[in-house]
């Protein structure tokens, strides 16, 4: 079965109301490969997890494997800010503004 329809079966658990089935078949994705899921919200008692290919589900908070908590409390948030640079005039101007990533972490 490939990635994406695993995925697929997951969703399929969860809209069938099989928690319990969905979870478990989560936590073993996110444990073979913490580094395609992210944690994008926290509430109420669930966690929502996004793969990379946009999936997202929620889970329980305690379901959720240590290791993506590590790797996202480990990623730091960038964010971008524009910075003065040197250009060459072609117009009568000799500075641009362009985006620069700062990394918050």
């Amino acid at each position: 079965m490939t990635t994406i329809e695993k995925l697929h079966f997951i969703k399929a658990e969860s809209d069938r109301h099989h928690y319990e089935v969905k979870a478990r078949e989560l936590r073993t994705m996110i444990e073979a490969a913490p580094q395609d899921w992210t944690i994008d919200s926290e509430a109420d008692g669930l966690t929502g997890v996004t793969h990379k290919s946009g999936y997202r589900f929620h889970m329980p908070h305690t379901a959720v494997p240590e290791i993506l908590r590590v790797n996202s409390l480990a990623t730091p948030a960038v964010i971008m800010e524009f910075v003065r640079v040197p250009w060459t005039p072609s117009v009568g101007q000799d500075v641009v503004l362009a985006p620069r990533a700062l990394s918050t972490g």
